[in-house]
């Protein structure tokens, strides 16, 4: 026992976040930045899961000094059934994108809602949600919180039917979902269209109808900005992008496997930063 506790404290602590695909996830080097200022014996890595591989990829990491990662596309759903036990508001939402170690095994929690609302500048009054994935999941339960009309948007059939009857939520058909758009203040892009590198698709093929008034949130956070916020922020829109909702569920990761709030403004800076670079220009000052 003695030798076991002995190794263990010389192990190096893991995190991460898992996904499929992974590399576009800038989440490595924002925690593993923030790590490293302070101190922290710990290593942030990206892996790359395969759905079929969840069940057995959880376990392994149970045997290895994993402490807490977060969840990306495809796996916040797919992974609640595989935890010991998810926190009431992951549970309402349906959704996982953060986990941490406990004695009685992998505890999970949903940051997203509170992530998304804390970028989201005003209370709306209808929102037209496009997806109905893990993260849009969230953004539906965080409006509902709030009050608003939601109407929900997706690609998939099986998941729109599912949304039929839920209350408090409006299915539109993927082909009729440019309707909406004068009677909306809000448009939030939960889906991965935009994203590099087929950064020139829009989840929408036009803003024609929206008023100038309206919000439009794109969780997409890079490129920055997407060319949907391109194109919102030439119709005179007020644009909020994913970098704020990434560096707002990163600080609530910390707080999660630390028991303290992360750095969101050195998170958010850092980000600027990485996007900046990428594009080819200076960095946003915060």
């Amino acid at each position: 026992m003695a030798s076991a506790q002995r190794r263990r404290r010389t192990e190096i602590d893991l995190y991460g976040v898992i996904g499929y695909p992974i590399g576009h996830s800038l989440s490595p080097q924002i925690h593993q930045q923030a790590f490293t200022r302070q101190g922290k014996a710990a290593l942030y890595i990206g892996l790359a899961v395969r759905p079929d591989q969840l069940a057995e990829r959880l376990g392994s990491m149970w045997t290895e000094p994993w402490q807490g990662f977060n969840v990306t596309v495809p796996h916040k759903e797919a992974v609640l059934p595989l935890l010991a036990k998810v926190s009431a508001e992951a549970h309402r939402v349906g959704a996982v994108n953060a986990v941490v170690r406990r004695p009685e095994g992998w505890f999970g929690v949903n940051t997203d809602l509170a992530g998304f609302l804390s970028a989201l500048p005003h209370r709306a009054e209808h929102a037209l949600v496009l997806g109905a994935g893990g993260a849009a999941k969230a953004v539906i339960a965080g409006l509902d919180q709030e009050g608003t009309r939601i109407s929900v948007s997706t690609r998939n059939g099986e998941r729109l039917a599912a949304l039929a009857g839920r209350q408090g939520v409006s299915p539109v058909p993927w082909a009729e979902r440019h309707r909406l758009l004068p009677e909306v203040d809000l448009v939030v892009n939960a889906t991965p269209l935009g994203q590099a590198p087929e950064s020139a698709t829009m989840p929408l093929d036009h803003l024609d109808g929206l008023s100038a008034s309206a919000t439009v949130y794109d969780l997409v956070y890079r490129p920055t900005p997407t060319r949907l916020l391109q194109e919102a922020a030439e119709a005179g829109c007020e644009t909020v992008s994913g970098v704020e909702m990434l560096a707002a569920q990163a600080a609530l990761s910390w707080q999660l496997w630390f028991g303290e709030m992360g750095p969101r403004e050195e998170f958010l800076a850092h980000l600027h930063r990485i996007l900046a670079e990428e594009a080819g220009g200076e960095p946003e000052r915060l």
